[in-house]
């Protein structure tokens, strides 16, 4: 490699540094982040938040029965329990769904 050429490159290099300020520590600028979910936004997240509430209870007894497969097998208790909360991510999908008008207040 040719020396000029690396000493070029050096020089290119120092040029293009951003100057530092007395200290000689660079400055960095920290910019917000304020572009975060609107008021329309969070309240849709509000309303659905009982289906995720009763999809988290699904995962679960899911996990539960998974589980006690190192412990003898899942029990008619663990079979039940996965089965209330499916029916549960039903009922609570199906009123989610319904017209504003037909909905009633999911909990």
């Amino acid at each position: 490699m040719n020396p000029q050429v690396g000493a070029v490159a050096n020089v290119l290099a120092f040029a293009a540094a951003p100057a530092l300020p007395p200290g000689g520590n660079p400055v960095r600028k920290f910019h917000r982040i304020t572009d975060g979910p609107s008021a329309a936004e969070l309240a849709e997240i509000e309303a659905e938040w009982p289906l995720i509430a009763a999809e988290l209870d699904l995962l679960d007894a899911e996990i539960n029965l998974i589980n006690a497969a190192d412990h003898g097998g899942p029990t008619a208790l663990d079979w039940r329990r996965k089965r209330r909360a499916e029916a549960k991510v039903t009922r609570v999908a199906a009123e989610l769904a319904a017209p504003p008008t037909l909905r009633k207040a999911v909990a």
